[in-house]
């Protein structure tokens, strides 16, 4: 169960009381490192119930983008309402289309740590393997960065930030100001999201968007500002800034523009909530047929 994050080493077997046999031991020697992939295929045993009108909206917004109209779809709601539901149905249907998925989601406990928010999203994007040395990770990156946006492989030690790396200074980063370094890092990454998109439309995701940090909200501010001319839309889980009891959710800023669309997630209905319960029932317990208790629904 935990293989994927940590790294172990097998021990002797151990006799423990009340086994018959011996037990197998592993000793823990390290957080395994993860290479951030791309979003994929969601897998959930059941199909989603209701949210059919909601669908039919992201799929026209899905249309727009890959037509080279970029959106911002804002799926909001109380905790538990289905919004990372939606966003896997929202991932499907665009893989569908063609689109290529980038992911990341906010965390409570780091509503202060700059650009939390994107880290997966851009290590996905130019591939960054974590467990390669610093000199490949570059070779690699500048690579990445001639293909997409050659004026810009001068900035690439601005990438730390977002990428979690050390890159060493050059020349052109170590005499930039604080403020032109954060331009300059958006500069460099819309242009390479523009040349991906000429190649793919892209779909980048960002749940629990209520924990945003501040540098992430403002990046995320300006590429969708920079982007409404390309192939790429952003899809945004959060729940009402009233629900999370913080003024500091800045969403009204996206929601204000032109091509920001909100869909506000509300209680499934009487008729869906049975098909719900019908479903997990027959998916839990597959003899007992198709009768619901009384009352279960109510």
């Amino acid at each position: 169960a935990v293989e994927n994050y940590f790294s172990s080493e097998p021990r002797s077997p151990l006799a423990m009381k009340g086994k018959a046999e011996p037990l197998p031991v592993f000793a823990v020697t390290g957080e395994r490192q993860q290479r951030a992939i791309r979003l994929q295929e969601p897998t959930y045993a059941l199909p989603m119930v209701g949210r059919v009108q909601e669908l039919e909206i992201i799929n026209d917004k899905l249309g727009l983008a890959e037509k080279g109209q970029g959106q911002i779809i804002g799926i909001v709601a109380e905790a538990g309402m289905g919004k990372s539901r939606l966003v896997a149905e929202v991932i499907r249907a665009a893989r569908k289309k063609g689109f290529a998925g980038y992911g990341g989601a906010c965390q409570s406990d780091a509503v202060n740590t700059p650009y939390q928010t994107w880290k997966s999203i851009w290590q996905a994007f130019f591939d960054v393997d974590p467990s390669a040395p610093l000199k490949k990770q570059m070779r690699n990156l500048e690579g990445e960065i001639e293909d997409r946006a050659p004026e810009r492989v001068q900035a690439m030690p601005l990438l730390n930030v977002v990428l979690g790396l050390e890159i060493p200074d050059n020349d052109f980063t170590k005499a930039l100001e604080p403020q032109y370094r954060k331009s300059a890092l958006r500069a460099l990454l819309e242009d390479c999201l523009r040349a991906a998109a000429k190649d793919e439309p892209l779909l980048i995701v960002i749940e629990d968007m209520h924990w945003i940090d501040a540098l992430s909200h403002d990046l995320l501010e300006e590429l969708a500002r920079a982007l409404t001319d390309s192939r790429v839309c952003f899809v945004l889980a959060y729940r009402p800034p009233s629900a999370v009891g913080v003024a500091r959710l800045e969403a009204p800023r996206l929601e204000a523009m032109p091509n920001f669309t909100k869909i506000e997630l509300h209680e499934l209905n009487q008729a869906e909530a049975e098909s719900a319960i019908r479903a997990k029932l027959a998916q839990l317990y597959p003899a007992r047929g198709g009768a619901l208790p009384s009352g279960l629904v109510d």
